[in-house]
C-alpha cells in the first residue's frame, strides 16, 4: 500500500468512527415513552389476571454529554394490573371472584454512556429503581391490602434517532429486579416468584439536545 493509500484508509476510518456524545456541550432532554412489560412473576400474574404482560407508560428527563458521552436519567413510570384474588394449592389455582387491582410505579435513576453515529445515538446504562407496589380490593379488611416500596437494580439499553434538531425518536429496553415485595405469601409464594419487576420494551420521543 502506498503512503497516499494509507492516508486515505486512515481518514476513512476516522470518518466512520463513532463520536462520543461528550464532544458536544451538555444538553437536557425531556421524554415520554409507552410500551409493554413482561412481568418476571409471570405465573403469579397469569393466575391473578390471565396475563403477565402489561402496558407501561411514563416520562422523564435525561442530562446528556456530561463528560465523554456520560448521561444521567430520571424517569417515572406506571403499570396497572386488574384481576381477582386467587388461592393456590399444589400449583392448582382457585379463583375467589374478588376483584383485585395492582398498581406499580417505578421511579428510575440511572447513568450511562452514549455514542453518536450520525443521526443514530445508541446508549447503555444502569442504576436503581424505586418501586412502589399497591395491591387492593374493594372487599379488603384492614391489613389485607399490600403497600410496599422497595429499591432494586435497573439496566437499560436503547437507541435514539434524530428526526429534527431537537426532536428524537427511538426504542428502549429496561430490566428491573425488585425483591422483598412478592414471594412472601399468597400466589407468589406458592409459585416461588420473588421479583416484582420485569423486562420492558418501549418506544419513546424526546425533545432537547
Amino acid at each position: 500500500m502506498t503512503a497516499r493509500g494509507a492516508v486515505l484508509v486512515f481518514a476513512a476510518a476516522v470518518a466512520l468512527a463513532p463520536t462520543p456524545a461528550g464532544a458536544q456541550s451538555i444538553g437536557v432532554r425531556g421524554y415520554v415513552s409507552f410500551g409493554i412489560t413482561q412481568l418476571a412473576a409471570n405465573e403469579t400474574f397469569e393466575a391473578v389476571a390471565g396475563t403477565s404482560q402489561r402496558p407501561i407508560f411514563g416520562g422523564g428527563v435525561q442530562v446528556t454529554n456530561i463528560w465523554k458521552g456520560i448521561f444521567a436519567d430520571v424517569g417515572a413510570f406506571a403499570m396497572n394490573v386488574d384481576g381477582e384474588r386467587v388461592f393456590v394449592d399444589n400449583g392448582e389455582v382457585f379463583r375467589l371472584g374478588i376483584p383485585l387491582e395492582v398498581q406499580m410505579r417505578p421511579l428510575d435513576v440511572a447513568g450511562g454512556w452514549r455514542l453518536e453515529y450520525g443521526r443514530l445515538s445508541p446508549y447503555v446504562g444502569a442504576g436503581v429503581t424505586y418501586f412502589s407496589y399497591e395491591e387492593s380490593s374493594d372487599d379488603d379488611l384492614p391489613g389485607e391490602g399490600v403497600s410496599e416500596r422497595k429499591a432494586g437494580a435497573l439496566v437499560l439499553v436503547g437507541v435514539d434517532v434524530r428526526l429534527f434538531s431537537f426532536v428524537h425518536a427511538g426504542g428502549e429496553l429496561r430490566y428491573r429486579r425488585v425483591t422483598g415485595i412478592l414471594g412472601e405469601a399468597g400466589a407468589s409464594a406458592e409459585f416461588n416468584e420473588a421479583n416484582a419487576g420485569g423486562l420492558s420494551i418501549a418506544a419513546r420521543v424526546s425533545i432537547g439536545r
